[in-house]
């Protein structure tokens, strides 16, 4: 195994972005919260 330098941490993007949406949606009703979801799916 080599001992490069990490260019990239999926772990922490994986992290902010799911840190992210839970403070976006914290305070959405479920109908809001089915609306978010659909328009940020892909």
């Amino acid at each position: 195994m080599s001992n490069k330098a990490k260019t990239f941490d999926a772990l922490s993007m994986m992290r902010e972005i799911r840190d992210r949406i839970s403070f976006e949606t914290q305070n959405m009703s479920f109908e809001e919260l089915k609306a978010y979801i659909k328009l940020t799916s892909y």
